[in-house]
């Protein structure tokens, strides 16, 4: 039997193991899993996994405060960019949320991040500030970015 091509689903608590060893791939500071296990287990928290051929490749935690969200984090594996997984699974999350009520989203992205910035752009976010040396390992800027519902 064949798996499914590309499958969404919630991510638990009992998934931090797994989102840890996307990140420890994808970050230089990667979160940690009990820090995650945490986040997943906060009221305002979610995520989402998203699999391709069966394989746990990618996934985006954000946080609701009604009528703001914020993205959080969200990953690929390297071996799965370049496919559109990060645009599966931030509209995916921006039909949840506008579904839900919530109005606009916000998220830092690194200023040299061109990829990610062209996705957000892609996805209806526009640029609103920017803060300096915000991220490490490298230091850089961040942009802060919003998008409205």
């Amino acid at each position: 039997m064949r798996s499914e091509p590309r499958t969404l689903r919630a991510l638990t608590p009992q998934d931090a193991a797994l989102v840890a060893a996307i990140e420890a791939a994808c970050f230089a500071e990667p979160w940690q899993e009990p820090d995650i296990r945490a986040c997943l287990c906060a009221a305002v928290n979610r995520g989402v996994l998203v699999q391709e051929e069966g394989v746990p490749c990618g996934f985006l935690l954000w946080q609701s405060i009604h009528p703001e969200w914020e993205l959080l984090r969200t990953a690929v594996l390297p071996a799965y960019r370049h496919r559109g997984l990060g645009r599966t699974l931030l509209t995916h999350v921006q039909a949840l949320v506008a579904q839900e009520g919530y109005t606009h989203g916000y998220l830092e992205v690194r200023a040299g991040n061109r990829a990610a910035q062209s996705l957000y752009r892609c996805c209806g976010f526009v640029e609103l500030s920017r803060r300096p040396a915000y991220y490490r390992a490298p230091t850089e800027d961040a942009l802060v970015m919003v998008y409205y519902s």
